[in-house]
């Protein structure tokens, strides 16, 4: 299995590998959920939550600048898989709408 290299959810315990390699038999489970997050208004905290942590740019620069360090957040992966999919489908309706206003404004 080739891993994204990437860190699990830090509440929710589930990686990138785990959705990618699940996703045709979870897919109908995926869809579900995010379609009752949607419905309810009610985002899981799990998805909302991210611990921020400093990580060195160079290991050859200073450990005492701060200027040295760049911060990475852990989110959840379901979070982020989430928010994928609520910005293509903005994206994809922006797209249509706009279209629609430049045919009625020519």
């Amino acid at each position: 299995m080739k891993k994204n290299n990437e860190a699990c959810g830090i509440f929710d315990n589930i990686v990138n590998e785990h959705i990618k390699y699940a996703f045709p038999k979870m897919k109908k489970n995926y869809v579900k959920l995010f379609n009752i997050v949607l419905d309810t208004g009610s985002i899981p905290d799990a998805w909302t939550i991210g611990i921020t942590n400093p990580l060195r740019k160079k290991p050859k620069g200073n450990p005492s600048k701060s200027e040295n360090y760049r911060p990475i957040t852990l989110l959840s992966c379901l979070g982020k898989l989430f928010t994928s999919v609520i910005l293509t489908t903005l994206k994809q309706a922006s797209e249509i709408i706009i279209k629609k206003l430049k045919y009625f404004c020519s």
